[in-house]
């Protein structure tokens, strides 16, 4: 990709285009056609385009008449193919007596390397003023061609001469990388101020399809398209001209898709296409649409990126069934704004990653290990934009991976493993698990041993805090665990979240009992805590050293948040406090209708000792992923759900019918479901990001549920009580911990295992995937010895990515002669080598994103 710091000194020569004098050929663009054809389009009296590998170009071809003529103006407007071209290589050509200008043909099929942009809804530049410096940063950035996705000109709206006026605003770019089109709504629905005969005339599209209902003036092809590019296919959708345009075009991509997966040398499949099927902004995702991507990303693992225009925003989506969402309706025309959030839904939904309100240029670029995206800084649009930040600059990147995981990560659920022996591995010294090879680092120092370059020293119980709880901040730069026993200080500790060198022995008088990170990026400096009192609920800045929100508890919390093993819901916005008897929900961000933070919004407090057991104990309560649910789990792993009144916080046992499975003759009317030991909450993009929480198999649950046997991994869906089995029952290791903390990687669980020699998961850490599949990733051994030991039980919690997992060890069994002391427990990062999972850069100072008003 070329360095975006060019963009804006480049624009200077863009804007150059606006102001030159009509020529013979204007409104010149062309598109791929094939591995060795391109088609250019262009108004004015030229006939001929000469072309060749130099200036001197020795190749001729004749345009034609383009079909159907466009209609914005007389034209004439010609077409003209070149085919027989040689892959790969970069031609001169020149329209008529027209200035020299290049286009590069496909690279060989599986070759990567390549950057292309995406932008859409755009008009023209005497109506939107933002356009020309939109198209500044693509002529800059040089990509092979722009994705471009719909509503392109708006003439519709402003009239048949700003459809001319665009073709020619985008000349800077487009004259030299392709100019790749899908429609938009309103390139068709207003057929009396605009219609598809001024689009469809202009373009020649690579393996044209027709769609049912295609308005009758324009009627038929070229509806929507599809072509290879490198290692990638690209496949257009058609806007849903009748409700059978969109279940006809799921038929003939998901033949496209097969296709693409039989193939070796496609590595990924992109679709892009006018409307989104998830959006927060002004238009709402398209629930029809939204089912046919869902659908098609949960058959074909190489689907992983869809592009979309309609809403004039900027979002980004966690994978959803394995495919991210990127809306890029930011190409000139105004923004959309609603309200005083600016956006349709003000609290952002769990599946959206990242959205700001800013005009500027999405940028991808293919390698054969993943998709990296920018959002590129343009010009400020109409209206209030929720990003102050500077032209040029990256306003959000993220990383794709490719969807097969490295050849030596062992995947095979059925193998056993004898457990070797490997010496204690040396602080900060990478050793590799000779069984699993995945790289095994120590980040806590001998005891005693200087904190360097933080005043303090390690002391010998020197590790996180629990399976549940996640150790790195919502921008994997920091890493918090605890440094106690021993002399050991400070505690906690806040290691680099990369290189685990200790970074800060953290604030003087700091408030920190019972925390957790801020799970969202516009807080990644924000530990959510309880104090030691359990009266106040607080957000502390940890680099600030300031208290940034605090909200007086109505009852007094039996160990912090959730009883010491809740979590706030994936959004940062609610959480659960409980004493020994009762509970509270807190609304830590209101959203409207509610008045905003400072506004204190807390539930009444709720007795939960209505449970109807013997013991109604508390061992510890949560808030479900979604923050719709609140689930107690009584002592014994006896868990009870609660709905969550979202007007009101009060709770309510969830009322399950006579049949839902539980185990201990518990009344699911009373909110009880299956029993699930050292459990853990989230939403399952397999299904529909319901919320579940996901355990052991309690000994006293029945082995089998529906006819169908338990393994020892077990989820249950929240909604309904309908309850799955993650993994094979079959000579099976019996899971100890469990967490759900990736929470870039959805869909995926990590586990620990009990030592049991001769079965499967034998002292491992794997990952097993939540669609029912019993697909796992086997991570390592863990090699401590914890008969008696709390502390030194692993507890193994995934990055957020889940590239690396955390967990303690003595290091006492399988080490040789290299063995660590019984009472001396350290952590341990599980590196497995995977490529970046959405992996979010930090956005640059400049930017200010007013979600977090």
């Amino acid at each position: 990709m070329a360095p975006f710091r060019r963009c804006v000194a480049r624009a200077l020569v863009f804007v150059a285009v606006f102001v030159t004098p009509a020529r013979s050929a204007d409104e010149i663009h062309w598109t791929i056609i094939g591995p060795s054809a391109v088609s250019f389009d262009w108004r004015g009296s030229e006939t001929t385009i000469r072309y060749g590998i130099t200036t001197s170009y020795g190749q001729t071809a004749t345009a034609a008449l383009a079909t159907p003529a466009p209609i914005s103006s007389p034209g004439p407007f010609y077409e003209a193919r070149l085919t027989g071209l040689s892959a790969n290589t970069l031609y001169h050509y020149s329209i008529g007596t027209g200035p020299d200008h290049t286009f590069r043909t496909p690279p060989p099929k599986g070759s990567s390397g390549f950057s292309i942009g995406a932008e859409g809804d755009i008009g023209d530049v005497g109506t939107y003023s933002g356009v020309g410096g939109v198209q500044s940063l693509f002529a800059g950035a040089s990509p092979a061609f722009v994705l471009m996705v719909g509503d392109l000109t708006y003439g519709n709206a402003h009239g048949q001469a700003v459809v001319d006026a665009h073709f020619n605003d985008v000349m800077g770019w487009s004259q030299d990388a392709a100019y790749m089109p899908a429609w938009g709504n309103h390139e068709w629905d207003a057929p009396s101020a605009d219609d598809l005969r001024n689009y469809k005339g202009r373009f020649d599209l690579p393996n044209a399809q027709t769609s049912p209902g295609s308005p009758a003036v324009s009627c038929c092809g070229e509806d929507w398209s599809w072509f290879d590019y490198g290692n990638v296919r690209f496949i257009a959708y058609p806007e849903p001209w009748t409700s059978s345009s969109w279940s006809d075009w799921r038929t003939k991509a998901g033949t496209l898709m097969d296709q693409a997966q039989a193939d070796p040398a496609i590595q990924f499949i992109v679709t892009y296409g006018h409307r989104p099927a998830y959006s927060s902004g002004h238009h709402p995702g398209d629930n029809t649409l939204k089912g046919y991507l869902d659908a098609l990303g949960d058959s074909h693992n190489k689907y992983v990126l869809n592009v979309n225009g309609h809403s004039h925003n900027y979002e980004r989506t966690t994978p959803q069934h394995g495919v991210v969402h990127i809306t890029a309706g930011i190409g000139g025309a105004s923004l959309e704004q609603d309200g005083s959030c600016l956006w349709l839904t003000c609290a952002q939904p769990s599946w959206s990653a990242f959205r700001a309100m800013h005009l500027g240029a999405v940028m991808f670029t293919f390698s054969n290990t993943e998709i990296r995206g920018q959002f590129v800084c343009g010009p400020a649009g109409a209206g209030t934009n929720d990003v102050n930040c500077t032209s040029g600059s990256v306003v959000d990147a993220f990383s794709i991976p490719a969807p097969n995981p490295p050849s030596n990560l062992v995947t095979d659920p059925t193998t056993v493993f004898t457990e070797p022996n490997v010496p204690m591995p040396a602080y900060l010294t990478p050793t590799v698990d000779p069984t699993f090879r995945t790289n095994i680092i120590r980040i806590a120092n001998n005891t005693g041993a200087s904190t360097a370059p933080v005043t303090g020293t390690w002391g010998n119980d020197s590790r996180h805090k629990y399976q549940k709880i996640q150790p790195w901040n919502s921008d994997g730069t920091l890493i918090t665990i605890e440094n106690r026993g021993s002399g050991g200080g400070p505690s906690p500790i806040f290691l680099d979240g990369n290189t685990y060198l200790p970074f800060s022995n953290g604030c003087s008088g700091n408030p920190l009992y019972d925390y957790r990170w801020h799970p969202t990026r516009a807080h990644p400096n924000e530990l959510i805590n309880v104090n030691s009192s359990g009266n106040e609920l607080q957000w502390w800045d940890v680099r600030n050293c300031v208290k940034t929100r605090s909200w007086t508890l109505p009852i007094v919390s039996n160990y912090g948040i959730g009883s010491g093993e809740g979590n706030p819901s994936n959004d940062g916005r609610f959480v659960a406090v409980a004493s020994a008897t009762q509970m509270v929900i807190v609304d830590m961000d209101p959203q409207p209708p509610f008045a905003a933070y400072p506004n204190k919004r807390i539930g009444p407090i709720r007795d939960v000792t209505d449970c109807g057991l013997v013991d109604c104990s508390i061992d510890w309560v949560g808030i479900s992923a979604s923050g719709k649910y609140a689930v107690v789990s009584y002592n014994g792993d006896y868990p009870r759900v609660f709905d969550i009144d979202p007007q009101t916080l009060a709770l309510t046992p969830h009322v399950y019918p006579v049949g839902t499975p539980e185990c201990a003759g518990n009344n699911p009317a009373n909110g009880h479901i299956f029993g699930v030991g050292h459990a853990d909450v989230a939403m399952n993009p397999f299904d529909g990001n319901e919320d579940v929480i996901i355990g052991q198999r309690r000994g006293f649950c029945p082995s089998s549920v529906n006819g169908v046997t338990m393994g020892g991994v077990v989820m249950v869906r929240l909604r309904d009580g309908f309850v799955t089995t993650l993994t094979d029952p079959s000579n099976e290791a019996a899971p100890h911990h469990i967490s759900t903390r990736a929470y870039d990687r959805p869909g995926w669980v990590y586990v620990s295992h009990y030592p049991a020699p001769g079965s499967r998961f034998d002292d491992e850490v794997i990952a097993v995937k939540m669609d029912g599949s019993k697909s796992v990733e086997r991570l390592a051994h863990q090699h401590s010895n914890w008969s008696g030991c709390y502390r030194c039980e692993t507890h193994p919690v995934p990055s957020r990515d889940g590239r690396r997992v955390i967990f303690a060890s003595n290091w006492a069994t399988f080490c040789g002669t290299g063995c660590g002391s019984l009472t001396d427990y350290k952590d341990y990062v599980i590196d497995t080598g995977l490529p970046p999972v959405l992996s979010d850069l930090t956005p640059p100072a400049s930017v200010r994103d007013l979600r977090t008003r």
